[in-house]
């Protein structure tokens, strides 16, 4: 998991941790496992904390690859709870035009991910950014203009089922 990601506007020092990355790995036994394209994760069985036989937590220095006490990463959680709060409440401060604005950057970092993966650097970060912001400039009016999506709506909802039955 990266925990220094640069791409977003509200990305600076006041949210950045001690360390860049954290990878917690195990070992498991009698699992089949799958990964989809935006990286979720299927098992079989789907319950597996019985087949794990070894783990370990691993960061990354300019050394290297290097284990993680768990007394480290308590003190990283915390840091990361307080990173969060301070974010959270940065968010609640901003207006219906930059919370719409931000979806934008939000998705365009989705594409970032891979660009980074295909070696596209910084250069397909800025088309990724103009390009996006493009858009944002031919929908935004008409988004703050008009109804809010129907799945906001429903997510605000606190009566009936969440989710819908799939048949």
């Amino acid at each position: 998991m990266g925990l220094r990601d640069e791409f977003y506007s509200w990305a600076d020092e006041s949210v950045q941790l001690p360390i860049a990355h954290l990878a917690c790995l195990m070992r498991l036994k009698d699992v089949a496992v799958r990964i989809g394209l935006f990286g979720s994760l299927w098992t079989e069985p789907r319950e597996y904390n019985r087949n794990v036989i070894a783990y370990g937590l691993f960061t990354t220095t300019e050394a290297g690859v290097r284990p993680m006490a768990l007394e480290e990463l308590e003190a990283i959680a915390a840091q990361a709870a307080d990173a969060q709060m301070r974010l959270y409440r940065r968010f609640l401060a901003w207006d219906a035009r930059r919370r719409i604005a931000y979806g934008a950057e939000l998705y365009g970092n989705l594409l970032r991910v891979f660009g980074d993966l295909a070696g596209l650097g910084p250069g397909f970060h800025q088309r990724i950014r103009e390009r996006f912001q493009e858009s944002v400039d031919r929908h935004l009016e008409a988004l703050l203009a008009g109804e809010p999506p129907l799945i906001l709506r429903h997510i605000a909802e606190t009566e009936g089922e969440i989710y819908s039955p799939i048949v």
